[in-house]
């Protein structure tokens, strides 16, 4: 959802995946990975009678990649 509302508000795709990537602590190639595979969940929200669903799943997969930054950090030190 991040990723559409900063689309939505101008932003560049370069901008968007370095914001993405400092928010959630992931790798750049990973929100590259979520603009290649939009063209799929975007219809998902968009189509389906329970987007409120999808939206927790979209929140849940960025929650998921901080926990895994996290642990990776940690892990590093």
């Amino acid at each position: 959802m991040e990723l559409l509302k900063l689309e939505g508000l101008g932003s560049s795709q370069p901008e968007i995946v370095k914001e993405l990537s400092q928010n959630f602590q992931c790798s750049e190639w990973t929100a590259y990975r979520d603009f290649e595979s939009r063209d799929k969940w975007q219809l998902e929200l968009q189509h389906l009678e329970n987007r409120e669903r999808i939206l927790m799943k979209v929140d849940n997969r960025y929650e998921q990649i901080h926990r895994k930054a996290s642990i990776k950090l940690l892990i590093g030190s």
